[in-house]
């Protein structure tokens, strides 16, 4: 990394990278684990089988229940909870208690996907410009290579970059609740909805 540690901007930044070059001076036996690699398994799996060692009773439950389980800490989609709060700005409906949100972010993902059988992938995206993306590839790059240099297993530069771009148009972007409501039907759908709640 360009900084020596001592800038807090760049502490911040890059903490994980000064914590591990702390602890080096104290410990041998220190393993940086990517959490995005899943070539050893799911984070956990990774941790106890690969990272940890001796944890064989851990490792072997998770290994067991990844057969026989489903995964309970799903993604939540928060784009309609982000359309939502788009609408009640544009005042398009108007909500005063948490049980009349929760029940309009429901709705919401509910027309969209059984109504208009549409995923939260069908939303208009707002994405990083072309000099964001390179400024952060940049930061990302150099953080990576730093954290190579002191023992985390990479899959090559070509590996990351694949998976930045596939970022770029999925994770690093955000709803563009601004275009999506100036679509007639999603309008019409808030103020049915809100006319519906006033009755």
């Amino acid at each position: 990394l360009s900084c020596d540690g001592t800038d807090y901007h760049c502490e911040s930044y890059a903490y994980t990278y000064f914590v591990v070059k702390r602890v080096k001076n104290y410990f041998d036996n220190i393993v940086i684990m990517n959490m995005h690699d899943e070539s050893k398994g799911e984070s956990s799996e990774s941790m106890f089988c690969h990272a940890i060692p001796d944890a064989n009773q851990t490792c072997r439950a998770i290994r067991t229940a990844k057969k026989t389980s489903v995964t309970l800490n799903q993604r939540q989609e928060l784009v309609y909870g982000d359309l939502v709060y788009g609408a009640i700005k544009a005042g398009l409906i108007e909500i005063n208690m948490q049980d009349q949100l929760d029940d309009t972010i429901k709705a919401v993902q509910k027309y969209h996907e059984e109504t208009l059988n549409l995923t939260s992938k069908d939303f208009k995206r707002a994405c990083l410009d072309a000099d964001q993306l390179a400024l952060l590839w940049k930061k990302s790059l150099n953080f990576e290579r730093a954290l190579v240099e002191l023992g985390m297993p990479s899959s090559g530069e070509n590996a990351l970059k694949a998976d930045f771009d596939k970022l770029a148009k999925s994770t690093l972007c955000k709803l563009d609740v601004e275009l999506t409501l100036q679509d007639e039907a999603w309008g019409s759908f808030f103020r049915a909805l809100n006319d519906q709640k006033n009755k």
